[in-house]
């Protein structure tokens, strides 16, 4: 059945609204403070969000859990580089995601930051 929709699924969830869901959760957990990266030509390849919780920095790329954009070849090496840096860097489609990345990191997990995070997913 054919559609207008841009992605070809007409309940796609748009990057945008899985940003501001993420940015918005992990904005409320404390000693945390996010913001979102705009694009553009003097950003191409930065993660969609950068921040800190616990003292801990966040790099993340966000895309939409229903739609098959991918990781550019340069948004890849952007955030080998966070990660080479210490950063908790990755590719996330949900604020479940950015939880379970935050498990990785052994400052998060003792600090309390995790568990805050996993209740604020309930």
């Amino acid at each position: 059945m054919p559609t207008n929709h841009p992605s070809g699924n007409p309940k796609a969830v748009k990057e945008a609204t899985v940003t501001a869901k993420i940015v918005k959760g992990l904005n409320a957990l404390p000693s945390t403070y996010v913001r979102k990266v705009h694009g553009g030509r003097y950003g191409a390849g930065w993660p969609d969000i950068i921040g800190t919780c616990h003292g801990k920095t966040l790099a993340l790329e966000v895309k939409s859990p229903t739609t098959s954009y991918k990781v550019t070849p340069l948004q890849a090496a952007e955030l080998a580089k966070w990660q080479a840096a210490g950063a908790v860097a990755g590719v996330v489609t949900s604020l479940a995601q950015v939880v379970e990345l935050m498990e990785l990191c052994p400052m998060l997990s003792t600090t309390g930051a995790v568990r805050q995070a996993r209740a604020s997913l309930r």
